[in-house]
């Protein structure tokens, strides 16, 4: 692991995490350089603050949301399902919601939750597509943007939680060993599973994207009414997921044979609903 990394700073100092032989930036546009300049000149400035503050205040970072901002639904009364489903623009006026009631874990700081719009009338100019094209709208805007985007936000967090790692092993020494935690392979064979890992679900994703811009000519291609572009691709943004056979095997290796039985008996009691109630996409390409 290398002792700095000179070429990124934090707060005008070289940065303690990884560096660019592990956090490789060579897919990035000088433009895309420059945005990850500015936000991270922006996170050490003013954002990290304001995450402290809300995770304290169990509030919303919306002051982080409008910053990023700066760079850069209902269903109908006659829904049926979300095969046959309408989406349309709602003034903030007219909805009321209680974020702070929302409690999933590692989920607070996202404003989930219900929402509720009563006694406001919306206009059929406010209809987001055809009705009941909601499902296609669905696979065709927010699946890939969401599944893109919060992707690459968990593909951030692990680098972030190796460079975390990469300072704490290089700087902590067992002085009866004289030895670094860094210098053991234990430690290496771990940060090195965790940094291939990762890498290639941040490329996976890259990959992705790409394609997502591809067919949509960077955003620009106007689609008419029952074609898709980004839909087509929809697989590949669900297929960011991927089972982490080491944690898994090192829990499962501490239950007693009556918590396997129940883990398994629970899994395969999820695996009987999930086929018992099928996610049906339609999905007209382009």
């Amino acid at each position: 692991m290398t002792a700095d990394r000179s070429d990124t700073t934090w707060g005008g100092q070289p940065f303690w995490g990884l560096g660019h032989e592990w956090d490789p930036d060579r897919l990035l546009t000088p433009r895309e350089k420059a945005l990850r300049a500015t936000l991270i000149g922006r996170c050490e400035q003013e954002m990290r603050a304001n995450a402290e503050r809300s995770d304290d205040e169990l509030r919303f970072a919306r002051r982080n949301l409008e910053l990023l901002g700066g760079h850069g639904l209902t269903t109908s009364p006659d829904f049926t399902g979300y095969d046959d489903l309408s989406m349309f623009v709602v003034d903030a006026a007219d909805v009321t919601a209680a974020p702070s009631l929302w409690d999933a874990l590692g989920l607070h700081g996202n404003q989930s939750g219900a929402v509720e719009v009563a006694g406001a009338v919306v206009p059929a100019e406010k209809l987001v597509g055809p009705i009941g094209d909601g499902a296609e709208s669905n696979d065709e805007v927010v699946d890939p943007w969401f599944l893109t985007g919060s992707s690459a936000v968990w593909n951030g967090i692990a680098m972030g939680a190796i460079d975390i790692a990469k300072r704490h092993t290089t700087g902590k020494e067992h002085r009866d060993a004289g030895k670094r935690v860094a210098d053991y392979p234990a430690v290496q064979d771990y940060v090195g599973a965790a940094l291939i890992d990762t890498n290639a679900s941040r490329l996976g994703v890259f990959s992705v994207a790409g394609a997502l811009d591809g067919a949509t000519e960077h955003n620009r291609r106007v689609l008419q009414p029952g074609t898709t572009a980004r839909a087509e691709f929809l697989r590949w943004c669900w297929w960011n997921q991927k089972v982490d056979d080491r944690s898994i095997d090192n829990e499962t290796a501490n239950l007693d044979p009556a918590g396997k039985r129940a883990l398994a008996e629970k899994l395969l009691a999820q695996a009987d609903e999930a086929e018992r109630l099928p996610h049906v996409r339609k999905v007209a390409t382009a």
